[in-house]
């Protein structure tokens, strides 16, 4: 499993094998109200989501930082904060 984790390590199921990225996401985004918390600096993983919540018309939401991240990548592929199934969240403070 990639990335950090938040919890016990010394269960005997382990962590679950991701195989293709998106595969194990997919189920999950579109039965479930979902939250994830997961590295701006993950393109990829980010396009996954999206893509994985978009035929259940999910809504994935970013912060500033994702959007000037995902903006300067200039590809239009790339999720970005004015599509219809984006949004940005800016607490208060900013």
């Amino acid at each position: 499993m990639e990335g950090a984790t938040i919890g016990r390590t010394g269960t005997s199921e382990g962590f679950p094998y991701q195989g293709r990225p998106g595969k194990g996401i997919r189920p999950s985004v579109q039965e479930n109200q979902t939250l994830r918390l997961d590295s701006s600096q993950n393109i990829d993983r980010l396009v996954t989501i999206f893509r994985a919540g978009k035929g259940a018309g999910r809504v994935l939401v970013v912060d500033l930082y994702t959007v000037v991240a995902l903006k300067a990548i200039g590809r239009d592929r790339i999720p970005q904060s004015d599509w219809s199934l984006v949004r940005l969240y800016t607490p208060q403070s900013q």
